[in-house]
């Protein structure tokens, strides 16, 4: 029985397409915020406050400061991720399965990195949001739902892909060796 490579091939480039509007969506979120930080610091900080459901008015501009960096290390995150997925997915319509468990690996490596962050990012990002706010009123919150179970997942998927990318390209070089 042959292998069809066209109906192997295909999921590979569109998840390629996927995770290049990701990579463009996020980069165009990142280039808006770091715009808007440059003409209106303490504004952009402002509505980061407000986004996070928390009232506004007092916000100083180390807060705002704050709220900004904690986004831009979010965007930066993802744009890693969407980037290594490129290259996997690249890797996959490529038949580079050499490349494509590297790539595997350093994803997996992106996702624990986004679990991380997903906790770091909460506690950081809610205490900058309430500084301004009196004693009392200040929030530290951390949370462990869906979102962070679901990047879990992934992650250790993320793991188990690389792992078995690993092996397949061990027994692909095996098997070029013999034939």
């Amino acid at each position: 029985m042959m292998i069809d490579l066209k109906s192997a091939v295909r999921p590979a480039q569109l998840f390629h397409m996927f995770f290049t509007l990701g990579l463009v969506g996020v980069g165009t979120l990142a280039t808006l915020a770091v715009v808007a930080t440059m003409f209106a610091p303490h504004a952009t900080g402002v509505a980061l406050v407000r986004f996070a459901n928390l009232p506004a008015e007092g916000v100083t501009g180390a807060q705002a400061a704050a709220m900004v960096a904690l986004m831009l290390v979010s965007a930066a995150l993802w744009a890693a991720m969407f980037g290594v997925g490129r290259r996997l997915c690249q890797s996959l319509s490529d038949g580079s399965v050499d490349d494509a468990a590297d790539a595997a690996t350093r994803l997996s490596h992106v996702l624990l990195a986004l679990l991380v962050w997903s906790v770091i990012g909460q506690i950081a990002g809610s205490a900058a949001a309430s500084w301004h706010l009196g004693d009392g009123q200040r929030i530290v919150a951390v949370s462990l739902g869906t979102p962070q179970i679901s990047l879990a997942l992934a992650a250790f998927m993320g793991v188990f892909l690389a792992r078995a990318f690993t092996v397949g390209a061990q027994l692909w070089r095996d098997h070029t060796e013999i034939v």
